[in-house]
Parts: C-alpha cells; sequence; structure tokens
C-alpha cells in the first residue's frame, strides 16, 4: 500500500468576509490562527483515495468534483476524493469564488508535490464512543444527544502513521462579531 500525509496554509492573500454568522459583513486580512488544508492519501493496487479535511464552515459539491477531476490526471485515474470541512465560523467565505480558485490551486499544488510513500503492509483500527466533551453550546445550555467520537489510526509494523478523528459537534466558541480568522481550536 502506498500511503501519503501532507497540510498546507488556506489564508486567503486578499482581503475575504469570514462565513457562518449574518453580522460577518466585512472583509478580513487578520488571521488569529493559520488556517489549514490536510490531506491523507491511500493506494493499493485496485483503487486510490484522498480525504481532504479544511478548516471551513462547508463547501458545495462542485468544489469536490472539481479536485477530484483535477487530482486524477496527477496522482490515478481512479482517484476517489472525498473533502470534510471542520465547520468553522471564522473561515473565509467558502461561496466567494476567488478563494475557491485560490484554495483549488493551493490543494492542487500541496497534493502534486506530496510525499507518497510505498508501505507494504498497513493496518487500520477503528472505534467509537459517546463523547460530549467539546461541542455543547454556550449560548442555549443545549443538551447534545448522541454524540460520539470516531476515531481512526493507520499503523505500519505497531506504529502509528495518521489519526484520523471524526467527531460532528458545533465547536463555535468565538463571538458573531469576532474581528479575526481562527480555526477556533
Amino acid at each position: 500500500m502506498r500511503f501519503g500525509t501532507t497540510q498546507v496554509i488556506i489564508n486567503a492573500p486578499f482581503p475575504v468576509k469570514q462565513s457562518g454568522h449574518m453580522q460577518q459583513v466585512t472583509e478580513l486580512t487578520e488571521y488569529h490562527d493559520d488556517l489549514h488544508a490536510r490531506l491523507l492519501y491511500l493506494e493499493n493496487q485496485n483503487t486510490s483515495w484522498l480525504h481532504i479535511s479544511i478548516v471551513s464552515i462547508e463547501f458545495k459539491l462542485y468544489f469536490q468534483e472539481a479536485l477530484e477531476k483535477e487530482l486524477r490526471n496527477i496522482l490515478r485515474n481512479d482517484l476517489h476524493v472525498t473533502v470534510s470541512g471542520t465547520h468553522s465560523h471564522y473561515c473565509c467565505d467558502p461561496l466567494n469564488e476567488r478563494y475557491i480558485e485560490f484554495l483549488l490551486k493551493t490543494i492542487i499544488e500541496a497534493a502534486s508535490s506530496m510525499e507518497i510513500k510505498e508501505m507494504g503492509d498497513l493496518t487500520i483500527s477503528y472505534s467509537t464512543c459517546p463523547f460530549e466533551g467539546v461541542g455543547k453550546s454556550r449560548i442555549s445550555n443545549h443538551v447534545a444527544e448522541s454524540v460520539q467520537v470516531d476515531l481512526f489510526q493507520i499503523k505500519k509494523d505497531g506504529k502509528g502513521l495518521a489519526d484520523i478523528v471524526i467527531h460532528n459537534v458545533h465547536p463555535t466558541v468565538l463571538y458573531a462579531t469576532t474581528p479575526y480568522f481562527s480555526a477556533e481550536y
């Protein structure tokens, strides 16, 4: 099996609005912390998969399809691409066409230069458990039900290569009028 990971900073190099709150109407240029896209690539003789986790509130399906189309020409023609957003309300506006063009170019460049190594046999472990320690509403005291965390670990000879945490909660911890971009964690 072949395996690769990389990450890239996706801070817009131009003013752009935040997304997530209707109070966010002005374009900003300041970042509290860098926004990232993280890429995980797995390939065997039959297929290949690239997962991209992006600090963003959402993405439209055409974004994932555009990435897959371009990256099939670079990585493999049977590549499957999945994209997930962290649901940050303090990221760059994913409906801003200029930002989407920048983001596509940045991720394609990162995937193109990602080091992909032959790893031989890998093992994947998975577990899930109830967890609501993060993501409770700070305003309404809303009670979360059936919140869980899914954990995947990819290992080679017992040594961890990648950890994947899926925890679908609402992580907002900043105010709607926060005057900078942030990944919120």
